[in-house]
């Protein structure tokens, strides 16, 4: 029905537009904000139309076509589901798991760091040991002397179970 009033109402001229958009308006019973925003949707569904067709164009003359790889990402997704399969009942992902999964820092390798008589860059080799963490480790090791246990670090502000966690093992108390 609306082709057929297009049909008989556009020409060249802009009063039959009106006349066209305004028995579009009595035919349907919309209001004229009802109009202008049927219009603009149909423009930027025409445009939106427009721009597809013409990259789409373009990538065949280019010859080049877009070719997505997501075999890094779904690597990535395998080996997380892989480990919460893992988890234990509590829905904890055991200690075992989780050291497997890290990339440990240059120079873990070897012998455990003593936490008594380590330098500060001996600290920050460990996983998750930055600048700060070893000031803070030093600094405590200094105000409340050697540690006895490794368990003792969690007392040094910031080092929880789980960073401790990832620790054991990498350290020892002499």
């Amino acid at each position: 029905m609306a082709a057929t009033l297009a049909a008989s109402y556009f020409s060249d001229q802009p009063e039959d537009c009106t006349k066209f958009l305004s028995t579009l308006q009595q035919s349907f019973g919309f209001t004229r904000n009802e109009v202008k925003v049927i219009l603009l949707l149909t423009g930027t569904f025409l445009a939106g139309v427009g721009i597809r067709w013409y990259t789409s164009n373009l990538e065949s003359h280019a010859g080049t076509s877009r070719h997505f790889d997501y075999a890094r990402s779904d690597s990535i997704f395998a080996a997380r589901s892989k480990m919460s399969n893992r988890t234990d009942t509590s829905g904890t992902v055991p200690e075992k798991v989780l050291a497997s999964h890290q990339k440990p820092k240059a120079g873990t390798q070897g012998p455990a760091v003593n936490i008594n008589t380590a330098t500060k860059t001996q600290l920050m080799r460990l996983p998750g040991i930055g600048p700060a963490y070893a000031e803070r480790i030093i600094r405590y090791r200094l105000e409340h002397g050697p540690f006895s246990a490794i368990e003792d670090m969690q007392k040094v502000s910031g080092i929880g179970k789980k960073k401790l966690g990832r620790l054991r093992g990498l350290v020892t108390v002499k």
